[in-house]
This record gives structure tokens, C-alpha cells and sequence, in this order.
């Protein structure tokens, strides 16, 4: 196992790159809605997210799972 499979899910997911609405690419730089979001998926259970549009809800949450796939040790 990597070092990368080690880091908690806050550090984890600021070192990931997206590409921005520019088609650049930047580190995902979590704002306050989506670190509520991964506070939440954390907890596990059901997540239900009521929300606005364009908060990044997908982005994060692909980043979250793709936490969890490449952290597990049983994929």
C-alpha cells in the first residue's frame, strides 16, 4: 500500500486535479458546501443532499468515492 492509500479523506481529496470550467487544471480546492458533503458521506448510512445547483455536489462526491476505492484494501 501506498502512502497516497494512507491519507485521510481531508487531505486526500485537495491533492486531487480537476479541470475547471476553463478546461485548466487546478486542485480541487473543497469549499463549504462540499466539505459538509464528505462531513456527511463520512458518517455513513443514507445520504440524502438537498442543495442548489452548481455547488460541485458531483465533483466532490467522485472524489470521495474515488477515496474509497483507491484506499480499500478489498476492491
Amino acid at each position: 500500500m501506498t502512502w497516497w492509500a494512507k491519507l485521510p479523506v481531508e487531505r486526500f481529496i485537495p491533492a486531487l486535479t480537476i479541470r475547471d470550467k476553463s478546461a485548466r487544471l487546478v486542485r480541487l480546492s473543497p469549499n463549504a458546501e462540499q466539505t459538509e458533503i464528505v462531513a456527511a458521506l463520512e458518517q455513513g448510512g443514507d445520504t440524502l443532499i438537498l442543495k442548489p445547483r452548481q455547488i460541485g455536489s458531483t465533483t466532490i462526491i467522485s472524489a470521495y468515492l474515488f477515496w474509497l476505492w483507491y484506499t480499500s484494501e478489498d476492491p
